[in-house]
């Protein structure tokens, strides 16, 4: 009971799985005796290089004093072993404190029950035929698809241009193609304005022409108030900002 307590634990704060059968994996015990060895060998290595240097007669006799070399060296290494240990408690703690940030860090969707595939290009010709077929399924709540996972950033351009826009201002924004109900899926909130709806011809990207959905950092970029509405460029595609 006790040990099954510090192995959810150990997989909550990590946030990987770990089971019982892995502590005796050829791998991990081969990893703790080589640690053994080599720790063994380090703090090893100077108490025998420190005795080995003392007479066999004079340490028969009792006439055993170390000189002043040594203590400073005794001191420095005090001074090493306690500054290693602070510093492994400081990097500990952040790393501590990194790792719940990336667990409890709001990314903007609920990520709760949501499962990513990847679909291969031989099956994206055939996507919507998958998606009724996942809908008919009582325990999948909602199906969507996007060219890229929601928690990665690519395909970065300057090339954003807008109404008023600066001539000198140049920023990066990552773009991301998404289905109608994107947003319903993944639980985003809309601030203002609307979604992508199939009936708007506009909100369909064809050739050089598209809506576009933003978020609120990009808002915060175009700096005119309400975006929805303003026209907007990018990427070679020209539409409205509808939400």
């Amino acid at each position: 009971m006790l040990k099954n307590f510090f192995l959810v634990a150990l997989c909550n704060i990590s946030g990987k799985r770990f089971i019982l059968s892995d502590l005796f994996q050829l791998k991990f015990i081969s990893g703790i005796i080589i640690v053994g060895l080599i720790a063994g060998f380090v703090s090893g290595i100077y108490p025998a290089l420190y005795l080995s240097a003392f007479k066999t007669v004079s340490v028969i006799k009792g006439d055993i004093t170390s000189g002043q070399g040594h203590g400073y060296l005794r001191k420095i290494l005090v001074v090493i072993q306690l500054t290693l240990l602070i510093l492994i408690v400081i990097v500990s703690t952040f790393m501590f404190m990194q790792l719940r940030f990336l667990q409890e860090k709001y990314l903007g969707f609920d990520k709760e029950n949501l499962l990513c595939i990847a679909i291969t290009d031989n099956i994206k010709g055939k996507y919507y035929s998958l998606k009724t077929e996942l809908l008919k399924e009582t325990f999948i709540r909602g199906v969507t698809a996007s060219t890229r996972n929601p928690v990665m950033i690519g395909c970065n351009s300057g090339m954003a241009s807008w109404d008023g826009k600066d001539p000198e201002k140049r920023v990066l924004i990552g773009t991301n193609g998404i289905d109608y109900d994107y947003l319903e899926t993944m639980k985003m909130t809309l601030v203002s304005g609307r979604n992508f709806s199939r009936e708007y011809q506009g909100d369909l990207a064809r050739d050089t022409t598209g809506n576009f959905l933003i978020n609120k950092e990009v808002a915060k970029i175009m700096n005119i108030g309400d975006p929805v509405g303003q026209n907007f460029r990018f990427m070679g595609l020209r539409g409205k900002i509808v939400g």
